[in-house]
């Protein structure tokens, strides 16, 4: 399986929609860092990259991949919001982009883990797979979320926010 520098060095070119549903920030320099992020992100269509939240409450950001049917989320403080936004609109952008490609490379990664499931079922159908199954969820969901835990550790922005 691929890791998630993997994922990111091979230069994709991708795009999945931006949506801001939020009034509570500068939506006009937001817009230009959408353009930036959509423009970088053209391959998956299907795929959507929220920003919500208030200044009272913190935001969140949420990607939906519509094609694997998965949902991932990150919690940003306010002051972590504030932080960032005091880099060029270049920076956020390419900070959104690298939270899309982790949360894209854990979706693919899932994905294939539900297909092998499907098929040890399919070519076990005489045995009860379930304690396998479960096993296996144990050991594949501690090592994506390990395999996503360094990779945001290594980014001194991405590794304050609270991303699941």
């Amino acid at each position: 399986m691929n890791s998630i520098n993997e994922f990111h060095n091979n230069n994709l070119n991708f795009t999945a929609k931006m949506n801001i549903l939020t009034n509570e920030v500068n939506t006009e320099r937001l817009q230009k860092i959408a353009q930036k992020f959509e423009a970088k992100t053209a391959k998956y269509p299907n795929d959507t990259f929220e920003i919500n939240g208030t200044k009272k409450h913190g935001f969140q950001i949420y990607h939906f991949d519509n094609d694997l049917d998965e949902e991932n989320c990150c919690d940003i403080t306010n002051n972590q919001w504030n932080n960032l936004f005091k880099n060029s609109n270049d920076f956020i952008a390419d900070k959104f982009i690298k939270l899309f490609e982790i949360f894209k490379h854990k979706n693919i990664e899932y994905n294939n883990a539900k297909k092998y499931i499907n098929s040890v079922r399919k070519n076990d159908q005489y045995n009860d797979p379930t304690d396998f199954e479960q096993k296996f969820w144990d050991i594949f969901t501690a090592k994506t979320m390990k395999e996503r835990d360094l990779t945001i550790a290594k980014d001194s922005t991405l590794k304050n926010f609270e991303i699941y």
